[in-house]
């Protein structure tokens, strides 16, 4: 799947049936690059969880092993048809967690519920809202004091977006960073400089902020540019988040005047300035210097090497259960045969007892015979 610039920009909406619908065949925990299983792996087991915009209910087919008490907030009424026939969710509101009073009978409900969430879930969410922080403020009021908002954003700071802006493409599509429903557009350093803006709004919440990674993979464009175009590659990845596709978070709720290390450990965070790098390399031209930082010498710690591990030890694992899988079922396909091949014996066997039953009884039939014609015979000799 591509989640770039489209080939053309599809801004007009094509009314496709279920066009957020995925196969859902093999998702587990343990699917290191796919967001809701990374944000699922963080919820504790026995937790009350609320999925804001569940779809069809993945993200609760994911914690059934987990024993959660799992609700869900959706306004696509073919999606919560699906999760219901698939009995998920312990109950699922029909509204619009942005504009609630457009079905206020159904947010009265979700609010009279009485039911006060361990974490709230907001996958691939924000970015469809006109105003991310009045959804952020909603869901805050029925989250527990030390509970926690799970958040997958897609990140417009990807290679495939900054190079095309550069050639006058922004060309939105039908699904991935440039989504023609997507309101509102996150880097990861402005994601963290928006919850540092909510925290200052004087509204009552407070969170602290991790950083939990993204996930990751290159488009078709950025493989062109790697393979025909090497210095342009090496140089974007002085971007740290150049392949990330989504950018994942966690907040943690917190007491007024609470201190909040994590997110000044974020807004702290130092990164090359990549339009330095160019400014230099056009009034220097490729020195020894520019060599040494567009090599990497220079570039920050960062996530990529940890998620192209991530990535490739969760394909690994893909393949290794494919073969065992593959494996497994010739094992059961030879069972199946020998269990046959045994089925037959025993038929054969129990067939051959009972012809050999038959020919037995016929003998002791006949020796039962023999026997009184010799009683008779020496009964007779005695007369």
């Amino acid at each position: 799947m591509e989640y770039g610039n489209g080939e053309t920009n599809q801004l007009v909406w094509k009314q496709t049936e279920n066009r957020y619908h995925h196969e859902e065949d093999g998702l587990t925990l343990d699917n290191l690059n796919v967001n809701i299983s990374v944000l699922g792996k963080r919820i504790a087991d026995g937790s009350t969880v609320l999925d804001v915009g569940c779809g069809e209910g993945k993200l609760y087919k994911l914690l059934q092993e987990k024993n959660c008490s799992v609700y869900a907030i959706e306004i696509d009424k073919a999606s919560i048809q699906y999760a219901k026939e698939k009995k998920r969710y312990i109950d699922i509101y029909n509204f619009n967690v942005e504009k609630p009073d457009e079905n206020k009978v159904e947010y009265e409900r979700f609010r009279n519920n009485g039911v006060e969430y361990d974490y709230i879930v907001l996958a691939d969410i924000l970015e469809h809202t006109i105003n991310p922080t009045k959804v952020l403020l909603e869901v805050s009021g029925v989250l527990k004091k030390d509970g926690k908002v799970l958040i997958s954003v897609p990140n417009v700071n990807n290679a495939d977006i900054v190079l095309n802006l550069l050639r006058g493409r922004f060309n939105y599509r039908e699904a991935g960073i440039l989504d023609n429903t997507h309101t509102k557009y996150f880097t990861k350093s402005s994601f963290v400089e928006w919850i540092d803006n909510v925290n200052q709004s004087q509204n009552g919440v407070l969170y602290d902020c991790e950083y939990l990674g993204g996930i990751y993979g290159l488009t078709d464009y950025m493989e062109h540019v790697k393979k025909e175009m090497p210095l342009v590659y090496q140089f974007i990845q002085l971007n740290p988040e150049y392949n990330v596709i989504q950018n994942m978070f966690v907040l943690y709720r917190k007491e007024p005047g609470s201190e909040l290390p994590l997110l000044q450990e974020l807004l702290g965070e130092e990164r090359v300035d990549l339009v330095r790098v160019l400014s230099d390399y056009f009034q220097k031209g490729a020195d020894e210097e520019y060599e040494r930082e567009i090599s990497g010498i220079r570039m920050l710690p960062n996530e990529r090497v940890i998620m192209e591990a991530r990535a490739h030890g969760a394909e690994t694992g893909w393949k290794e259960c494919d073969e065992k899988l593959t494996e497994a079922l010739a094992t059961i396909e030879n069972l199946k045969r020998q269990n046959a091949e045994l089925e037959q014996a025993v038929e054969e066997n129990a067939q051959g007892w009972q012809e050999a039953d038959q020919k037995w009884q016929e003998a002791v039939e006949g020796w039962r015979k023999c026997d009184e014609k010799l009683q008779k015979f020496i009964e007779e000799k005695s007369v």
